[in-house]
């Protein structure tokens, strides 16, 4: 939680959560009587925030299996991840499409190419999807 805007009203401010967190990102909005009421509030919220931070390292319950979870999310649904996934379907379709106009019988070493890099881009789609089904 972090003070993020000072209103044009006096005495108004806004507390935002972060939207990993237990609220979402949900935003709370206050009003004080003072500065110095204003400045109680922020501090007091700063304070709550400290200590459940505290609370929640020594009281870690995320287990294993959650936080290879929050991992895989982050990397599946991060922009890099899909432009590599994007890159790899474009990719695959040109082999497959240089495979099937060339003609190559599998007994050659350019079919037996053409074999592999089908057999690896089967095996990275394997993996994609295993990962997107964690997340």
């Amino acid at each position: 939680a972090g003070l993020t805007k000072w209103s044009n009203y006096d005495g108004e401010f806004v507390i935002s959560t972060t939207p990993e967190g237990y609220n979402l990102g949900r935003k709370y909005q206050f009003r004080a009587l003072s500065g110095e009421d204003m400045q109680g509030w922020i501090d007091g919220v700063r304070a709550v925030v400290e200590e459940a931070k505290m609370i929640h390292k020594l009281e870690d319950k995320t287990s294993a299996w959650q936080k290879i979870k929050q991992a895989t999310r982050r990397m599946v649904t991060s922009p890099m991840f899909e432009n590599v996934s994007v890159a790899m379907i474009l990719l695959s379709t040109t082999c497959s499409i240089m495979s099937l106009e060339a003609h190559f019988p599998r007994d050659t070493p350019a079919g037996q190419a053409f074999m592999v890099i089908e057999d690896v881009f089967t095996i990275i789609f394997t993996i994609e999807i295993c990962m997107e089904l964690i997340a």
